[in-house]
């Protein structure tokens, strides 16, 4: 019994470490790619706005939390397959951020319908309830759970790609956007 216990408890620090990790990444996002720029602040300067910020985060954190245990009532699973789950949805981030930083042609706008697209495209597939919903409102559509062997969370990564690539084609960088801001440029090898 002391040795399942012990088990017990390294899956939970484990899953624990995750979820902190995703729920703080998250919580990131929220403060610095969403709140900061539609508040006008990008830089934090003032204790007030600090904490205004920090206030933000935190209720961020409890929003994902209840988000990610609702999800998780209507995707009943093992504990690998919850954690599949959760990676191919962040896996949907890779090939925009990878774009952004290896590729000066994205644009915000890019790069906003790439992760928004990938999300989506995956989110229908991951969540039947969202085709219940849907059918609700006229849209019933039964989709595949593989396009030719290939799975929705891997499709969702070419649907970010083509997204970020073909809207950051047709769309001009915003007047303040630096494309070199965070583009990794000038690495030689010895």
């Amino acid at each position: 019994t002391w040795f399942t216990a012990l088990v017990i408890a390294g899956a939970m620090a484990a899953m624990m470490s995750s979820s902190d990790s995703m729920l703080l990444s998250g919580s990131s996002y929220l403060t610095r790619d969403l709140y900061r720029p539609l508040t006008g602040r990008n830089d934090a300067s003032d204790e007030a706005t600090d904490r205004r910020e920090a206030l933000v985060a935190r209720l961020g954190v409890v929003a994902f939390a209840t988000l990610s245990f609702i999800a998780s009532l209507y995707t009943p699973g093992t504990l690998v397959q919850i954690g599949d789950t959760a990676f191919s949805g962040f896996a949907q981030l890779t090939v925009p951020v990878a774009l952004a930083l290896y590729w000066q042609g994205t644009t915000r706008t890019g790069m906003y319908a790439g992760v928004v697209g990938s999300q989506v495209f995956y989110g229908l597939h991951v969540f039947p309830v969202i085709a219940t919903v849907g059918g609700l409102v006229g849209l019933d559509v039964a989709l595949p759970t593989a396009y030719l062997g290939w799975t929705p969370g891997i499709v969702g990564i070419l649907v970010g790609l083509v997204l970020t690539v073909a809207v950051s084609l047709v769309t001009a960088p915003a007047a303040a956007e630096n494309r070199t801001a965070y583009a990794v440029t000038g690495i030689e090898s010895d």
